[in-house]
């Protein structure tokens, strides 16, 4: 089950890991960009993402959350949600996933995470691994001069 970017269907981030609490089988597929856009541009800071990441541990537990299914896209929005998917080169659209790669590393999640921007998928997936390289690059010079 998908989390999605209208308030009026069903897909909640509450309301999807319900559905997951149903069957072990059953792996949410977090939509960073519907979330962002059902709650009109609520991931702005690394807090927002942790509150995320939070949820979905204490309701699936470490282990089983640890691999959960992403999909990271910026988007447009409009007072009902969704309206498009963008692309990470337009300017003023969230959520930026330089804020939540290093979240990912802090938590030793190991999520699959498919780009869904609109018509650039590719480029905006190696913005993506660059932007989670540089995280994990600045984490490993803390860990070695901290």
């Amino acid at each position: 089950p998908e989390t999605m970017g209208k308030a009026s269907q069903l897909g909640s981030l509450g309301e999807i890991l319900d559905l997951c609490l149903l069957d072990e089988r059953l792996i949410p597929v977090l939509d960073f960009g519907h979330l962002h856009a059902r709650d009109l541009g609520a991931l702005n800071t690394p807090a927002d993402f942790r509150a995320v990441l939070d949820k979905l541990i204490s309701a699936l537990g470490y282990e089983r959350a640890r691999h959960f299914h992403a999909h990271f896209s910026r988007i447009a929005y409009t007072d009902k949600g969704e309206k498009r998917h963008m692309r990470f080169n337009d300017p003023g659209y969230g959520p930026d996933f330089a804020l939540l790669a290093p979240l990912l590393l802090e938590y030793g999640l190991e999520p699959v995470i498919i780009c869904e921007s609109n018509g650039s998928q590719a480029d905006d997936a190696l913005i993506m691994k660059r932007q989670w390289e540089q995280a994990r690059d600045e984490r490993m010079e803390k860990t070695n001069h901290g």
